[in-house]
């Protein structure tokens, strides 16, 4: 009788025991790869650059401010608490007005403004709210290096003022705060159906904004630095 007691007791009290026990850790995230497709407004701070006392760029092309098209693709190299990686992006923006003779009446001519960044960095991503508690926010920061070689036309080329060609390259460094919305919840379905097919794992929509220090590091002539926004869509693979 009382085996039979014991033998009963243990069938009830096992699973109850069972199912305290705390699930299965997930299987861990796979590193993976995104890109980025974005466009900003982009205004150089060429009044900010030493012994400048009006902004060449207002004055040229009035208060108005460049389209920026940019790639970016950022590669994970640890997944755990978010998402650390290493990024690589290139950029480029032009802006045209006609140009001003000496005696500030404006030329027949066109005059433009060509930049191409390129920025090395370093990217975090809290993908913590989206992976655990299906909180489909996504914020980020990134901070790194950015190259910027600029040039300016006239009438066709590469204008030449004084002697000096218009064109160069400016150094510095670049930060990023944004926020991307995981797109799945739209459509699971298709969403799982992507990732199955073309390894898509997940679509962002997303807005930052940028702050750059483009100077030189604080170097004299053309001061490329600038505060400003950009939208996009990202595919994570």
């Amino acid at each position: 009788m009382s085996r039979a007691l014991l033998v009963a007791t243990l069938a009830v009290g096992l699973p109850a025991f069972a199912q305290g026990e705390p699930p299965p850790k997930p299987p861990p995230l796979p590193n993976t790869t995104i890109i980025e497709l974005k466009l900003g407004f982009y205004q150089p701070k060429t009044g900010s650059a030493p012994g400048m006392t009006e902004d060449p760029y207002v004055q040229t092309f009035g208060n108005s401010a460049m389209l920026l098209g940019e790639l970016e693709v950022d590669r994970s190299f640890w997944r755990g608490y978010g998402y650390l990686g290493i990024g690589f992006s290139i950029a480029y923006a032009e802006k045209y007005a006609k140009a001003t003779l000496a005696d500030g009446s404006p030329s027949a001519e066109a005059t433009g403004l060509m930049v191409f960044p390129i920025q090395v960095m370093a990217v975090y991503r809290y993908d913590v709210l989206a992976t655990r508690y299906h909180i489909p926010f996504v914020p980020y920061i990134e901070a790194g290096l950015v190259i910027e070689p600029w040039w300016t036309r006239k009438g066709g080329s590469v204008e030449v003022v004084n002697g000096k060609t218009g064109s160069g390259v400016k150094w510095g460094l670049g930060s990023t705060i944004g926020l991307a919305l995981q797109m799945d919840f739209l459509d699971p379905k298709y969403a799982r159906e992507a990732r199955e097919d073309s390894g898509i794992y997940h679509f962002y929509l997303f807005g930052e904004f940028n702050v750059n220090w483009v100077n030189n590091f604080g170097g004299n002539g053309l001061n490329l630095s600038s505060n400003f926004w950009t939208f996009g869509l990202a595919f994570e693979f």
